[in-house]
């Protein structure tokens, strides 16, 4: 362990990318930062991992526009590149961001799509279900393909269509997430990963990993962590730890995902500019309600992206990500098997060659996941909202400590929600910072006066 300080302006529990962002735009107000994780790797969700010497990506591996503006903030040097999406529906392939044909489908549709997005822009339930996108759609059109496709959000987000909130549409502009015109970063998150690390150090800031924050105690206007590693001080801590316990008694927590790892020869044709390929069936509210009620379905939805790395010389990686039945953490073989034959078939007819140019496959079911990747959780919505909750503040006064990540505000559970908890942090931080250092001048001026 690197020798450290006693005390420090700010300490952050935590070195996912909320951790890092928030260290890196507390060091840019000033503040000297010490950054702690549990982990014996930075990044959380985010970055890579060797599994029988292929390096496959975690979990995070795009991002909404917004990541990139606050890349250029922090004066970080990377770079992103911009890819689309193919959703293969019913034996046609539409595109998002949106291409001519997956427009002109929704305006084929004109009053259903008008007064869908007259919704989105002013919806007043007047029942319950009215505030979700499942009862919407339903409500406002028969067509069973625009009904699919609007319902699309809830696929990318984990959530049945009946449990997926109406205006969680809307936060990806009204925050500035933007996820509807994604990135990836050159190199992949590793490289993204490695980047905020060095940058992060180089600037002066302390990073410790292997170490767990055991308690937080207040001491007078400061605080002790409390670690394995010692004991540290600072007037401002801040904890991706979730906020669990500010959630409703008996919550619903998200499902977990599954995947295949898999390795192909390097001369498997993929589309350059795609980055992501979704086999979506048609029906999705009742495939979905069916696998969160924990029912094995014969047709379902999956996901396959290349990986963003550095190149190989004879293959490239490729991650499938796909739903299991709720709570089936452990599958069985032949659930395991069933569930291969059906993804590898489906696979062929997205990505013509792929089952010849099979190098390495390799299952990991949501058990295995949290395993590998030392107590993370495989879930994309961690906790099923409803119309009636918010999330917590990020700032809790009773113990004086400060929140990021995606258990509190701002809405939203993906890196984008992270990376805007960060710089309200930071920004809550840096208004209380300089309040505090012009009192100190002021009572300075005092004394030489």
């Amino acid at each position: 362990m690197q020798e450290l300080a006693p005390t420090y302006d700010a300490i952050i529990i935590g070195c996912g990318l909320a951790g890092l962002f928030t260290s890196l735009r507390l060091q840019q107000i000033g503040l000297n930062v010490l950054l702690l994780d549990r982990r014996d790797i930075p990044g959380g969700l985010c970055g890579t991992k060797i599994i029988d010497d292929y390096e496959f990506v975690i979990a995070c591996n795009d991002f909404g526009r917004g990541m990139e503006k606050d890349i250029e903030e922090l004066n970080i040097p990377v770079t992103f590149k911009s890819k689309k999406t193919r959703i293969h529906y019913n034996n046609e392939d539409y595109f998002s961001p949106f291409d001519r044909k997956t427009i002109f489908e929704f305006l084929s549709h004109p009053i259903a799509f008008s007064k869908f997005i007259l919704k989105l822009k002013n919806n007043k339930p007047k029942q319950v279900e009215d505030y979700y996108l499942g009862a919407i759609v339903d409500k406002l059109t028969q067509d069973k393909t625009l009904k699919d496709l609007l319902k699309l959000p809830s696929y990318m987000m984990g959530l049945p269509p009946q449990y997926f909130l109406l205006e969680a549409i809307n936060y990806d502009s009204f925050y500035g997430y933007g996820y509807l015109d994604p990135r990836t970063p050159d190199g992949g998150p590793q490289v993204l990963v490695d980047t905020l690390v060095k940058t992060f150090t180089n600037r002066g800031g302390s990073l410790v990993l292997n170490t767990e924050c055991r308690q937080i105690k207040q001491v007078e206007k400061s605080h002790k962590v409390i670690t394995n590693q010692g004991e540290f001080y600072s007037p401002y801590v801040i904890s991706s730890q979730p906020r669990l316990d500010k959630y409703p008694p008996g919550y619903k927590p998200g499902m977990k995902l599954s995947k295949f790892c898999i390795a192909v020869a390097k001369d498997l044709p993929f589309p350059e500019d795609i980055h992501t390929i979704i086999y979506y069936p048609p029906g999705i509210s009742d495939w979905y309600e069916k696998l969160d009620a924990g029912e094995l379905v014969s047709e379902f939805g999956f996901h396959i992206f290349k990986s963003d790395l550095p190149e190989k010389s004879d293959h490239y990686t490729m991650n499938i990500y796909f739903y299991l039945p709720r709570d089936m953490d452990r599958p069985t073989a032949e659930v395991v098997e069933e569930v291969e034959n059906y993804i590898f078939t489906k696979l062929e007819s997205l990505v013509p060659g792929l089952n010849q140019a099979l190098k390495y496959k390799k299952f990991i079911s949501p058990e295995e996941f949290s395993q590998i990747h030392q107590g993370l959780s495989s879930r994309v919505t961690p906790v099923v909202m409803t119309h009636d909750f918010k999330k917590p503040d990020n700032y809790d006064p009773e113990t004086d400590i400060y929140y990021i990540g995606n258990s509190v505000y701002p809405p939203g559970d993906h890196a984008g929600a992270s990376l805007l908890s960060a710089k309200t942090v930071a920004n809550l931080i840096q208004i209380d910072w300089q309040q505090n250092n012009q009192v100190a001048q002021s009572k300075q001026l005092t004394k030489i006066n």
